[in-house]
């Protein structure tokens, strides 16, 4: 059979056409790979899409939407030509169900942002600005402390009146939301306040005044580096000095801190402009009041187990001044901001600390107070006086609260059974417990040995405190917490705190003075003189006693600042 020939013209538009599907095809495959490319970078993903804006229904405004932890933000108005009253200003996700009445489940006047107040009105014309808190978002999944750009899509709602009520009595969907976090903390936010008052000035005509102001509120950090290099084994408590008056106007011109330091928080990282493990904070004292305004103030972070200071950084982070203690991970000493937001069981380690230094040689009578105040904790240390008091353990560490012992006197007697003893040691006494051994060897009579006792007293209510010692006892307290290193500076016998002071050779005798409610840091001072010993102490009603962690190799790391940032 012959061969079919394909005519000239066919055969170059078959040519052609296979031309133009490869090269088309190439491109086609080119563009395919980088859709798919674009999908998974998240191009097309809906809520990277989504616009900053609030869109209101005719008659309303919205606008100027802003996503933090602390909340949505926007501006908020209506010129509907009416007025409305009782006003409440809720933000629902899209997702949120409904109850009966066809409003967001979540919507009470506990939950909602208030608009004018209950007996108020928001007149047509009229713009507000509307700052709803994340955590009064209701079933909407929407997170209370979002990561960098987390959207949010919702409605805006309100409830109001059409004449003057307490609470809503209609309720309407006005605005539809869409809106990204700019960031947990270290954003900010620019709030703008318009007032209108309609004013008479006669039977025919009125006067409006307009006021508008910007506030600018901004949250900044201040990074905490802890050096030497060494590593902790269990928690540690960290020592913060500040001085709250050099941040006056520090933060953008304004204030960073608020009147009792109630915004201030430490985290352990930052990640992308957002703060993450929060460490739990305990404001201690300050030296004036209010705490904003004081020029010395004491904060302990606690630091996680495991924890290496070989150039740890930690964050100081100042939330907005409206910001509070919240009892938990930030609180203050009950003196400072009453006993709800006190947190000290939070941060500080379970009762008191306290080290004995023994002398191998004799008696020496009571040495000086002084460099008793003034010794470290810890082993290995000395305490030079007429003799060598040389510590050979670690410190001891007592219970958190008291209990019921009986305590004795010089003779063999005692003075019965008492309430919340947090220490009942002696030797050729009828009551309480050994001393610890070592370093004091059990019976020995011979030689000499001092006591010094620390701690942190959290004291609900003013009570008397009690000592029985043979032989010198002195006990005093600050409102300051001195060095975290077991060097407590009461100042000696002069310490106007004194709660007493019997610093003396003596013979099971019994002590008592007052201490107010609050926190403080309280020492105990002891020194045994040969013979017969007794160390004994309690209170009229229950003390908790605290402690710092002693710090790792005796050596407290020290802290340097970053500018405020």
């Amino acid at each position: 059979m012959g061969r079919t020939m394909v005519p000239k013209r066919l055969r170059l538009v078959a040519q052609s056409a296979m031309e133009y599907l490869m090269t088309y095809g190439w491109a086609i495959l080119i563009i395919a790979v980088v859709l798919a490319a674009l999908f998974e970078l998240g191009v097309f993903n809906g809520s990277n899409l989504a616009p900053q804006a609030c869109i209101a229904q005719a008659g309303f405004v919205c606008k100027n939407p802003v996503y933090t932890s602390n909340g949505i933000t926007f501006t908020f108005g209506q010129t509907t030509g009416r007025d409305y009253y009782g006003d409440w200003v809720f933000v629902a996700s899209q997702g949120e169900a409904l109850n009966p009445k066809g409003v967001p489940a979540g919507f009470s006047t506990n939950t909602a942002a208030q608009v004018g107040g209950p007996s108020n009105v928001l007149i047509s014309g009229q713009i507000v600005q509307v700052d709803f808190p994340a955590n009064d978002f209701q079933a909407g999944g929407v997170p209370s402390n979002p990561a960098m750009g987390t959207p949010f899509a919702g409605y805006v709602w309100l409830g109001y009146c059409l004449s003057p009520c307490s609470s809503p009595t209609a309720y309407s969907k006005v605005a539809t939301l869409t809106v990204k976090s700019s960031g947990s903390f270290l954003g900010s936010t620019t709030t703008t306040t318009t007032t209108t008052t309609t004013t008479s000035s006669s039977s025919t005509s009125t006067t409006t005044t307009t006021t508008t102001s910007t506030t600018t509120t901004s949250v900044y950090y201040i990074e905490i580096t802890l050096a030497p290099s060494t590593s902790i084994s269990g928690t540690f408590q960290q020592l913060i000095n500040i001085n709250p008056s050099s941040y006056s106007s520090a933060c953008g011109g304004s204030t960073c801190i608020s009147s009792d330091l109630g915004n201030m928080r430490f985290y352990q990282s930052l990640s992308n402009g957002v703060p993450s493990g929060e460490l739990y904070s305990w404001l201690g004292s300050c030296n004036a009041s209010p705490c904003g305004s004081s020029t010395s103030a004491e904060l302990w972070i606690k630091l996680p187990n495991g924890e290496s200071f070989s150039g740890t950084v930690v964050y100081m982070v100042f939330e907005p001044t409206n910001v509070n203690f919240d009892g938990n991970y930030a609180g203050a000493a009950l003196q400072l901001d009453g006993s709800s937001n006190d947190n000290i069981q939070n941060v500080m380690e379970p009762g008191a600390i306290f080290q004995i230094y023994y002398d191998y040689q004799g008696t020496c009578g009571p040495p000086s107070q002084n460099n008793v105040y003034a010794a470290l904790l810890g082993d290995g240390v000395t305490i030079s006086d007429c003799e060598q008091f040389t510590s050979s353990t670690s410190p001891f560490t007592t219970q958190s609260t008291g209990n019921t012992q009986t305590i004795s006197v010089c003779g063999g007697g005692n003075i019965g059974n008492q309430n919340n003893v947090i220490m009942n040691y002696q030797q050729f006494y009828s009551y309480g417990a050994a001393y610890p051994d070592p370093p004091v060897p059990p019976g020995d009579s011979s030689n000499s040995w001092i006591i010094k006792m620390t701690a942190f007293v959290d004291v609900p209510t003013a009570t008397t405190v009690y000592g029985a010692t043979d032989d010198a006892m002195a006990i005093g307290y600050s409102s300051t917490a001195g060095n975290p290193n077991g060097q407590y500076w009461l100042g000696g016998a002069s310490n106007p705190d004194n709660i007493f002071n019997a610093w003396y050779n003596q013979c099971g005798a019994e002590h008592q003075g007052d201490i107010n409610s609050g926190d403080y840091a309280l020492e105990m001072d002891y020194e045994e003189n040969g013979g017969g010993s007794l160390t004994a102490l309690w209170s009229g009603s229950p003390i908790s006693y605290y402690h710092a962690a002693y710090p790792p190799n005796g050596e407290v790391p020290s802290v340097s600042f970053s500018s405020v940032q």
